[in-house]
């Protein structure tokens, strides 16, 4: 049978916290203890650390969400009297739960590329519950505009379809502008194209209770406004899509089967 390499990571991430209690909890007290500890903790840490190197986003949060749940595993295991066991146990529910997030978010960020090849959007994943589109605000409005052009409502349009199917996420808009004209000017015009993306996604059927419209104006500029092309990228709308609370209730408690039902997703 094929090995899961999520799994295997999670497997590897518990044997290395399951030994670094073993050899806290049994050291003595003295000065050579302290130092055997500190040494001790610096190795593990460094080996850690190397095996985090080259993971997919998966892994990662595989590993984040077993570290978390072998916190909260001992804690719950501590109170029954098998601490090191609820660790154990804590991690690999953790871990699962991290990885299938992930891999929802994962899902999404394929689909969403795949739609939006000519749409002059950037997809990135952020983090391991975060997909983030970008869309220049000269691909969806015209100069100092705020309404959507044809092209870009059949983009967004492309890009509603893709969060309706995945409906356990909540939505984040924000307009930013470069720094032409006054504060005040481009504070307003941030605003109102975010308000315009957010109303044209809810006339698509995406939920008005997942969206949320935030403008910056000119206060978050990602290149120099020193140059046209500068200026360019910084007049821009975000999409910022995020696991929402639902899932990651489900991810602290470890519910496994829940978290199965709300994302669609398994690790194969």
């Amino acid at each position: 049978m094929k090995t899961n390499p999520i799994i295997t990571q999670v497997k590897r991430m518990v044997l290395y916290a399951l030994t670094l209690s073993v050899l806290t909890g049994t050291i003595a007290n003295g000065q050579q203890a302290k130092k055997q500890t500190t040494k001790t903790t610096k190795t593990t840490k460094k080996k850690t650390a190397t095996k985090k190197k080259g993971l997919t986003r998966q892994q990662k949060g595989a590993l984040i969400g077993a570290g978390a749940g072998a916190v909260a595993g001992a804690i719950i295991g501590k109170k029954s009297g098998r601490a090191g066991v609820g660790a154990i146990i804590g991690a690999a529910v953790g871990g699962t739960a991290g990885a299938l997030i992930a891999l929802y978010m994962d899902k999404q960020a394929e689909e969403l590329r795949d739609k939006l090849r000519d749409a002059g959007a950037t997809i990135e994943r952020i983090g391991e519950d975060e997909v983030r589109i970008t869309f220049k605000s000269g691909v969806l409005f015209a100069y100092n505009s705020t309404e959507l052009t044809g092209a870009s409502q059949q983009n967004i349009g492309e890009m509603d379809a893709v969060l309706k199917k995945y409906g356990q996420t909540d939505i984040y808009v924000s307009g930013h502008t470069d720094n032409t004209g006054s504060d005040a000017y481009n504070q307003g015009l941030s605003e109102r194209r975010a308000r315009s993306v957010t109303g044209y996604m809810a006339q698509n059927g995406v939920e008005t209770a997942r969206l949320k419209e935030s403008g910056y104006g000119e206060s978050q500029p990602i290149a120099t406004n020193q140059t046209p092309a500068g200026r360019d990228r910084n007049r821009r709308v975000e999409v910022s899509v995020k696991a929402n609370n639902k899932v990651r209730r489900a991810a602290e408690r470890g519910d496994l089967d829940e978290l199965k039902v709300l994302t669609g997703v398994e690790l194969q």
